[in-house]
Protein backbone atom coordinates (compact mmCIF):
# COMPACT_ATOMS: atom_id res chain seq x y z
CA UNK A 1 0.00 0.00 0.00
CA UNK A 2 1.49 3.55 -0.69
CA UNK A 3 1.64 6.34 1.70
CA UNK A 4 0.50 9.74 0.30
CA UNK A 5 -0.32 12.67 1.79
CA UNK A 6 -4.03 12.16 1.78
CA UNK A 7 -3.87 9.50 4.53
CA UNK A 8 -6.47 8.52 6.39
CA UNK A 9 -7.03 7.58 9.67
CA UNK A 10 -9.58 4.79 10.95
CA UNK A 11 -8.57 4.39 14.74
CA UNK A 12 -8.18 6.23 17.67
CA UNK A 13 -5.42 5.43 20.05
CA UNK A 14 -6.48 7.71 23.34
CA UNK A 15 -7.00 11.33 21.96
CA UNK A 16 -4.27 10.70 19.23
CA UNK A 17 -5.64 9.72 15.66
CA UNK A 18 -3.25 6.76 13.91
CA UNK A 19 -3.39 6.64 10.22
CA UNK A 20 -3.91 3.51 8.59
CA UNK A 21 -0.70 2.31 7.26
CA UNK A 22 0.83 3.13 10.79
CA UNK A 23 -1.65 0.65 12.42
CA UNK A 24 -0.97 -2.49 9.88
CA UNK A 25 3.20 -1.21 10.86
CA UNK A 26 2.29 -1.28 14.70
CA UNK A 27 0.38 -4.62 14.15
CA UNK A 28 4.13 -6.37 13.81
CA UNK A 29 5.74 -4.04 16.61
CA UNK A 30 9.30 -3.73 15.02
CA UNK A 31 10.02 -4.58 11.34
CA UNK A 32 13.34 -6.68 10.38
CA UNK A 33 16.24 -5.12 12.08
CA UNK A 34 14.42 -3.72 14.94
CA UNK A 35 13.47 -1.00 13.17
CA UNK A 36 9.96 0.48 15.37
CA UNK A 37 7.88 2.01 13.18
CA UNK A 38 5.10 3.10 15.86
CA UNK A 39 8.08 5.05 17.55
CA UNK A 40 9.66 7.10 14.66
CA UNK A 41 9.28 10.55 14.96
CA UNK A 42 9.66 10.44 11.16
CA UNK A 43 9.31 7.42 8.59
CA UNK A 44 11.44 8.48 5.21
CA UNK A 45 10.31 6.20 1.79
CA UNK A 46 10.88 6.18 -2.06
CA UNK A 47 7.34 7.03 -3.87
CA UNK A 48 8.28 6.36 -7.25
CA UNK A 49 11.23 8.96 -7.37
CA UNK A 50 10.55 11.28 -4.98
CA UNK A 51 11.35 11.31 -1.38
CA UNK A 52 9.03 11.83 1.61
CA UNK A 53 8.85 12.33 5.59
CA UNK A 54 5.96 11.22 7.12
CA UNK A 55 5.36 12.52 10.31
CA UNK A 56 5.15 9.79 12.99
CA UNK A 57 2.88 11.56 15.46
CA UNK A 58 0.39 13.27 12.74
CA UNK A 59 0.96 10.76 9.77
CA UNK A 60 1.06 13.77 7.17
CA UNK A 61 4.03 14.01 4.99
CA UNK A 62 6.45 17.13 6.08
CA UNK A 63 8.63 16.47 3.07
CA UNK A 64 8.75 16.14 0.29
CA UNK A 65 11.78 16.36 -2.49
CA UNK A 66 13.38 14.69 -5.46
CA UNK A 67 16.91 14.66 -3.47
CA UNK A 68 17.19 12.66 -0.30
CA UNK A 69 19.52 14.66 1.50
CA UNK A 70 16.83 17.87 1.39
CA UNK A 71 14.64 15.30 3.19
CA UNK A 72 17.02 13.90 5.57
CA UNK A 73 17.99 17.36 7.10
CA UNK A 74 14.91 18.91 7.09
CA UNK A 75 13.72 15.37 9.69
CA UNK A 76 17.41 16.12 11.48
CA UNK A 77 17.11 20.23 11.54
CA UNK A 78 13.41 19.77 12.52
CA UNK A 79 14.08 17.12 15.50
CA UNK A 80 16.22 19.71 17.83
CA UNK A 81 15.13 18.08 20.70
CA UNK A 82 16.25 14.26 19.69
CA UNK A 83 13.94 11.69 18.00
CA UNK A 84 14.66 8.84 15.34
CA UNK A 85 14.61 8.89 11.95
CA UNK A 86 13.16 5.66 10.21
CA UNK A 87 14.24 5.40 6.14
CA UNK A 88 12.41 2.65 5.06
CA UNK A 89 13.70 -0.61 3.27
CA UNK A 90 14.68 0.00 -0.44
CA UNK A 91 17.79 1.10 -2.47
CA UNK A 92 18.26 5.32 -2.26
CA UNK A 93 20.95 7.62 -3.99
CA UNK A 94 22.15 10.64 -1.59
CA UNK A 95 23.58 12.96 -3.68
CA UNK A 96 25.22 15.50 -1.08
CA UNK A 97 26.10 14.84 2.91
CA UNK A 98 23.87 14.63 5.92
CA UNK A 99 24.93 16.06 9.20
CA UNK A 100 23.75 14.86 11.82
CA UNK A 101 23.64 17.56 14.37
CA UNK A 102 21.52 16.85 17.09
CA UNK A 103 20.92 13.43 19.61
CA UNK A 104 19.50 11.00 17.15
CA UNK A 105 19.02 8.04 16.14
CA UNK A 106 18.77 7.39 12.34
CA UNK A 107 17.90 3.63 11.60
CA UNK A 108 17.21 1.39 8.33
CA UNK A 109 15.05 -1.55 8.49
CA UNK A 110 16.55 -4.93 7.55
CA UNK A 111 19.89 -6.32 8.80
CA UNK A 112 23.13 -4.26 7.90
CA UNK A 113 24.34 -7.72 6.86
CA UNK A 114 21.39 -8.58 4.61
CA UNK A 115 21.54 -9.26 1.01
CA UNK A 116 19.32 -5.91 -0.89
CA UNK A 117 16.27 -8.80 -1.62
CA UNK A 118 16.03 -9.32 1.51
CA UNK A 119 14.42 -6.41 2.52
CA UNK A 120 17.13 -4.05 3.80
CA UNK A 121 17.81 -0.30 3.28
CA UNK A 122 20.67 0.75 1.29
CA UNK A 123 22.26 4.04 0.57
CA UNK A 124 24.30 4.50 -2.54
CA UNK A 125 26.73 7.77 -2.18
CA UNK A 126 29.38 9.73 -3.52
CA UNK A 127 33.07 11.34 -2.54
CA UNK A 128 31.74 12.39 0.59
CA UNK A 129 30.52 11.27 3.73
CA UNK A 130 27.43 9.74 3.84
CA UNK A 131 26.74 10.84 7.41
CA UNK A 132 28.38 13.73 9.28
CA UNK A 133 27.94 13.63 12.79
CA UNK A 134 29.13 17.10 14.58
CA UNK A 135 26.97 15.89 17.92
CA UNK A 136 26.70 13.75 21.12
CA UNK A 137 24.04 10.97 21.28
CA UNK A 138 23.50 10.18 18.03
CA UNK A 139 22.78 5.97 16.60
CA UNK A 140 23.09 5.04 13.42
CA UNK A 141 21.72 1.31 12.90
CA UNK A 142 20.76 -1.85 10.34
CA UNK A 143 21.71 0.16 7.25
CA UNK A 144 24.05 -0.06 4.26
CA UNK A 145 26.38 2.51 2.99
CA UNK A 146 27.49 2.07 -0.41
CA UNK A 147 30.40 4.46 -1.72
CA UNK A 148 31.02 5.08 -5.28
CA UNK A 149 35.01 4.40 -4.66
CA UNK A 150 37.30 2.85 -2.25
CA UNK A 151 40.06 4.08 -3.78
CA UNK A 152 38.72 7.96 -3.68
CA UNK A 153 39.70 9.73 -0.50
CA UNK A 154 36.71 11.75 1.26
CA UNK A 155 34.15 9.02 0.24
CA UNK A 156 33.47 8.11 4.12
CA UNK A 157 30.70 6.07 5.44
CA UNK A 158 30.10 8.04 9.08
CA UNK A 159 32.43 10.81 9.74
CA UNK A 160 32.93 11.95 13.28
CA UNK A 161 33.52 15.78 12.69
CA UNK A 162 35.15 16.82 16.20
CA UNK A 163 35.81 20.18 14.73
CA UNK A 164 33.62 22.38 16.50
CA UNK A 165 33.37 20.29 19.68
CA UNK A 166 34.05 17.29 22.30
CA UNK A 167 31.71 14.43 20.99
CA UNK A 168 32.37 12.66 24.00
CA UNK A 169 29.04 10.44 24.82
CA UNK A 170 26.61 8.13 23.72
CA UNK A 171 27.44 7.84 19.75
CA UNK A 172 27.28 4.25 18.41
CA UNK A 173 26.97 2.75 14.89
CA UNK A 174 25.03 -0.52 15.38
CA UNK A 175 24.60 -3.51 12.91
CA UNK A 176 25.90 -1.55 9.81
CA UNK A 177 27.40 -2.78 6.62
CA UNK A 178 29.47 -0.13 4.23
CA UNK A 179 31.33 -1.45 0.83
CA UNK A 180 33.20 1.21 -1.17
CA UNK A 181 34.16 3.32 1.09
CA UNK A 182 37.83 5.27 1.58
CA UNK A 183 37.01 4.95 5.42
CA UNK A 184 34.20 3.20 7.08
CA UNK A 185 34.17 5.18 10.26
CA UNK A 186 36.77 8.19 10.30
CA UNK A 187 37.19 11.21 12.74
CA UNK A 188 38.74 14.17 12.37
CA UNK A 189 39.02 17.27 14.17
CA UNK A 190 40.86 19.39 16.67
CA UNK A 191 38.50 18.16 19.97
CA UNK A 192 38.61 14.54 20.98
CA UNK A 193 36.09 11.36 20.29
CA UNK A 194 35.16 10.17 23.81
CA UNK A 195 32.38 7.00 24.08
CA UNK A 196 31.90 5.70 20.72
CA UNK A 197 30.26 2.43 20.68
CA UNK A 198 30.59 0.09 17.17
CA UNK A 199 29.05 -3.37 17.22
CA UNK A 200 28.16 -5.40 14.40
CA UNK A 201 29.80 -3.27 12.03
CA UNK A 202 31.08 -4.99 8.13
CA UNK A 203 33.48 -2.82 5.99
CA UNK A 204 34.24 -4.30 2.87
CA UNK A 205 36.34 -2.62 -0.07
CA UNK A 206 37.72 -0.06 1.30
CA UNK A 207 41.34 1.58 2.46
CA UNK A 208 41.06 1.52 6.19
CA UNK A 209 38.09 0.33 7.96
CA UNK A 210 37.96 2.62 11.15
CA UNK A 211 39.97 5.31 10.85
CA UNK A 212 40.27 7.64 14.07
CA UNK A 213 41.88 10.62 13.66
CA UNK A 214 40.94 13.17 16.00
CA UNK A 215 43.08 15.22 17.20
CA UNK A 216 42.73 15.25 21.32
CA UNK A 217 42.50 11.88 21.93
CA UNK A 218 39.76 8.95 20.76
CA UNK A 219 38.03 6.64 23.58
CA UNK A 220 36.01 3.65 21.73
CA UNK A 221 34.57 0.02 22.45
CA UNK A 222 34.70 -2.26 19.20
CA UNK A 223 33.18 -5.28 18.94
CA UNK A 224 31.49 -8.24 16.33
CA UNK A 225 32.77 -6.69 13.63
CA UNK A 226 34.14 -7.61 10.28
CA UNK A 227 36.62 -5.69 7.81
CA UNK A 228 37.72 -7.24 4.49
CA UNK A 229 40.68 -6.81 2.45
CA UNK A 230 41.66 -2.75 3.44
CA UNK A 231 43.89 -1.00 1.55
CA UNK A 232 45.76 0.04 4.26
CA UNK A 233 44.59 -0.42 7.92
CA UNK A 234 41.74 -2.71 9.44
CA UNK A 235 41.90 -0.32 12.18
CA UNK A 236 43.68 2.94 12.63
CA UNK A 237 43.54 4.82 16.33
CA UNK A 238 45.71 7.58 16.62
CA UNK A 239 46.33 9.62 20.18
CA UNK A 240 44.67 6.27 21.71
CA UNK A 241 42.90 6.50 25.00
CA UNK A 242 40.92 3.46 26.52
CA UNK A 243 40.63 1.66 23.48
CA UNK A 244 38.50 -1.52 24.03
CA UNK A 245 38.41 -3.74 21.00
CA UNK A 246 36.53 -7.92 21.02
CA UNK A 247 35.84 -10.19 19.27
CA UNK A 248 36.72 -8.27 15.56
CA UNK A 249 37.74 -9.91 12.57
CA UNK A 250 40.28 -8.22 10.10
CA UNK A 251 41.12 -9.76 6.34
CA UNK A 252 44.01 -9.47 4.22
CA UNK A 253 45.04 -5.79 5.28
CA UNK A 254 47.69 -4.59 3.45
CA UNK A 255 49.67 -2.71 5.76
CA UNK A 256 48.24 -3.46 9.63
CA UNK A 257 45.06 -5.17 11.40
CA UNK A 258 45.20 -3.12 14.23
CA UNK A 259 47.08 0.07 14.65
CA UNK A 260 47.21 2.10 17.74
CA UNK A 261 49.19 4.99 17.22
CA UNK A 262 50.33 8.35 19.86
CA UNK A 263 48.87 7.29 23.13
CA UNK A 264 46.89 9.95 25.50
CA UNK A 265 45.94 7.77 28.33
CA UNK A 266 44.01 4.59 29.55
CA UNK A 267 44.31 1.16 29.23
CA UNK A 268 43.34 -0.82 26.16
CA UNK A 269 41.99 -3.72 25.58
CA UNK A 270 42.17 -6.32 21.99
CA UNK A 271 40.36 -9.51 23.53
CA UNK A 272 38.81 -12.22 21.43
CA UNK A 273 40.48 -10.75 17.57
CA UNK A 274 41.74 -12.25 14.36
CA UNK A 275 43.98 -10.67 11.88
CA UNK A 276 44.18 -12.69 9.25
CA UNK A 277 47.01 -11.92 6.22
CA UNK A 278 48.04 -9.11 6.95
CA UNK A 279 50.94 -7.39 5.05
CA UNK A 280 52.78 -5.84 7.74
CA UNK A 281 51.78 -6.30 11.48
CA UNK A 282 48.60 -8.04 13.50
CA UNK A 283 48.59 -6.06 16.43
CA UNK A 284 50.96 -2.74 16.21
CA UNK A 285 51.39 -0.64 19.29
CA UNK A 286 53.92 2.45 19.41
CA UNK A 287 53.09 5.32 21.48
CA UNK A 288 55.45 8.44 19.64
CA UNK A 289 58.15 7.45 22.94
CA UNK A 290 58.24 5.35 26.02
CA UNK A 291 54.89 6.42 28.12
CA UNK A 292 52.80 4.18 30.64
CA UNK A 293 50.63 2.89 28.42
CA UNK A 294 48.68 -0.78 29.69
CA UNK A 295 47.74 -3.01 26.85
CA UNK A 296 46.12 -6.37 27.35
CA UNK A 297 46.24 -8.67 24.63
CA UNK A 298 44.35 -12.15 24.68
CA UNK A 299 43.24 -15.23 22.99
CA UNK A 300 43.82 -13.36 19.33
CA UNK A 301 44.95 -14.68 16.15
CA UNK A 302 47.05 -13.00 13.89
CA UNK A 303 48.88 -14.31 10.61
CA UNK A 304 50.57 -11.91 9.14
CA UNK A 305 54.17 -11.26 6.76
CA UNK A 306 56.12 -9.58 9.60
CA UNK A 307 55.47 -9.36 13.43
CA UNK A 308 52.44 -10.94 14.58
CA UNK A 309 52.44 -8.37 17.50
CA UNK A 310 54.52 -5.04 17.51
CA UNK A 311 54.80 -3.11 20.36
CA UNK A 312 57.49 -0.24 21.18
CA UNK A 313 57.26 2.06 23.79
CA UNK A 314 55.33 -0.14 26.09
CA UNK A 315 54.95 0.24 29.83
CA UNK A 316 53.07 -2.42 31.08
CA UNK A 317 51.01 -4.81 30.07
CA UNK A 318 49.75 -8.75 29.37
CA UNK A 319 49.75 -11.15 26.32
CA UNK A 320 48.29 -14.25 27.44
CA UNK A 321 46.43 -16.91 24.89
CA UNK A 322 46.26 -16.93 20.94
CA UNK A 323 48.03 -18.23 18.06
CA UNK A 324 50.39 -16.46 15.97
CA UNK A 325 51.10 -17.76 13.06
CA UNK A 326 53.64 -16.09 10.05
CA UNK A 327 53.43 -15.89 6.28
CA UNK A 328 55.62 -15.53 3.21
CA UNK A 329 56.81 -12.32 2.36
CA UNK A 330 57.81 -10.16 5.38
CA UNK A 331 61.70 -9.99 6.56
CA UNK A 332 61.04 -8.97 10.75
CA UNK A 333 63.77 -9.97 13.02
CA UNK A 334 61.24 -11.44 15.42
CA UNK A 335 57.14 -12.55 14.64
CA UNK A 336 56.56 -11.54 18.67
CA UNK A 337 58.90 -8.27 18.87
CA UNK A 338 58.96 -5.77 22.21
CA UNK A 339 61.13 -2.70 21.30
CA UNK A 340 61.92 -0.49 24.45
CA UNK A 341 58.99 -1.87 26.40
CA UNK A 342 58.88 -3.16 29.83
CA UNK A 343 56.72 -4.97 32.33
CA UNK A 344 54.90 -7.03 30.16
CA UNK A 345 53.77 -10.86 30.66
CA UNK A 346 53.87 -12.88 28.07
CA UNK A 347 51.77 -16.36 28.96
CA UNK A 348 50.63 -19.31 27.32
CA UNK A 349 50.71 -18.32 23.78
CA UNK A 350 51.62 -20.39 20.25
CA UNK A 351 53.73 -19.19 17.77
CA UNK A 352 54.34 -20.96 14.53
CA UNK A 353 56.94 -19.66 12.75
CA UNK A 354 57.00 -21.80 9.39
CA UNK A 355 58.46 -19.31 7.06
CA UNK A 356 62.24 -18.35 6.62
CA UNK A 357 62.61 -14.79 7.54
CA UNK A 358 61.61 -13.91 10.89
CA UNK A 359 65.16 -15.12 12.82
CA UNK A 360 63.12 -15.53 16.35
CA UNK A 361 59.89 -16.16 17.95
CA UNK A 362 60.12 -14.12 20.56
CA UNK A 363 62.22 -10.95 19.87
CA UNK A 364 63.43 -8.37 22.90
CA UNK A 365 65.25 -5.45 21.89
CA UNK A 366 65.83 -3.01 24.80
CA UNK A 367 63.21 -4.56 26.86
CA UNK A 368 63.57 -5.26 30.26
CA UNK A 369 61.12 -7.12 32.77
CA UNK A 370 59.67 -9.24 30.66
CA UNK A 371 58.13 -12.70 31.22
CA UNK A 372 57.66 -15.36 29.21
CA UNK A 373 55.93 -18.29 30.51
CA UNK A 374 54.31 -21.28 29.78
CA UNK A 375 54.43 -20.71 25.76
CA UNK A 376 54.91 -22.89 22.40
CA UNK A 377 57.12 -22.43 20.04
CA UNK A 378 57.64 -24.12 16.77
CA UNK A 379 60.12 -22.50 14.53
CA UNK A 380 61.51 -24.20 10.93
CA UNK A 381 63.67 -21.06 10.00
CA UNK A 382 66.96 -22.15 8.64
CA UNK A 383 69.23 -19.86 10.38
CA UNK A 384 67.30 -19.85 13.53
CA UNK A 385 69.43 -20.41 16.50
CA UNK A 386 66.60 -19.97 19.35
CA UNK A 387 63.07 -19.74 19.53
CA UNK A 388 63.45 -16.45 22.10
CA UNK A 389 66.43 -13.59 21.88
CA UNK A 390 67.53 -10.73 24.51
CA UNK A 391 69.38 -8.28 22.32
CA UNK A 392 70.30 -4.57 22.93
CA UNK A 393 70.53 -4.13 26.63
CA UNK A 394 67.44 -5.94 27.42
CA UNK A 395 67.50 -7.33 30.77
CA UNK A 396 65.42 -8.22 33.97
CA UNK A 397 63.72 -10.45 32.03
CA UNK A 398 62.42 -14.36 32.99
CA UNK A 399 61.73 -17.26 30.67
CA UNK A 400 60.68 -20.31 32.18
CA UNK A 401 58.79 -23.77 31.27
CA UNK A 402 58.73 -22.60 27.77
CA UNK A 403 58.51 -25.61 25.17
CA UNK A 404 60.22 -24.66 21.62
CA UNK A 405 61.18 -26.45 18.37
CA UNK A 406 62.17 -26.78 14.77
CA UNK A 407 66.01 -25.99 14.14
CA UNK A 408 67.12 -24.03 17.59
CA UNK A 409 69.72 -24.64 19.90
CA UNK A 410 67.98 -23.58 21.98
CA UNK A 411 64.72 -22.13 23.54
CA UNK A 412 65.92 -18.85 24.90
CA UNK A 413 69.26 -16.90 24.47
CA UNK A 414 69.74 -15.13 27.61
CA UNK A 415 71.86 -11.65 27.53
CA UNK A 416 70.59 -9.93 30.42
CA UNK A 417 72.84 -9.93 33.62
CA UNK A 418 70.01 -9.91 35.37
CA UNK A 419 67.89 -12.47 33.63
CA UNK A 420 67.24 -15.82 34.02
CA UNK A 421 65.55 -18.83 32.55
CA UNK A 422 64.73 -22.35 33.74
CA UNK A 423 62.59 -25.24 33.05
CA UNK A 424 62.48 -24.37 29.47
CA UNK A 425 62.49 -27.52 27.04
CA UNK A 426 63.91 -28.30 23.37
CA UNK A 427 62.43 -31.07 21.08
Amino acid sequence: MSIDDSITTTKVLGSKLTPTWMNNMQTAVALTGGAAISSASYIVYNDAGVYKAVNGTTGVVDSSNALLATVLQYCIDTLTAGGKIVIRAGEYTLASEVVVKYCITIEGEGSGRSNPGDGVTEINFGAFACFRVTMNGTRIAHIQLRGGSHETAGTYGIHYDTTDRNLNQNNSVEDVMMYQVYRGIYASGANHLWDLWVNRLTVNFCTDGIYLDATDKNNCFIEYSLIEGPDNHGIYIDDFDGVQIRDVDVLSPAVDGLYLDKFHGGSQQILGCAFDNCGRYGIHIEPAAPSQVYVDIGDCWSSSKSCGIYLKNVDRGTISGGNYVAVEGGSPTGFISLYTTTKIAVTGIHVVNPCDHAIFDIYLNNASAISVVGCIMENSVTDATYNIEEANGSDYNVFLGNNGGGTITAVAHVTGGNSAEAHNIRW
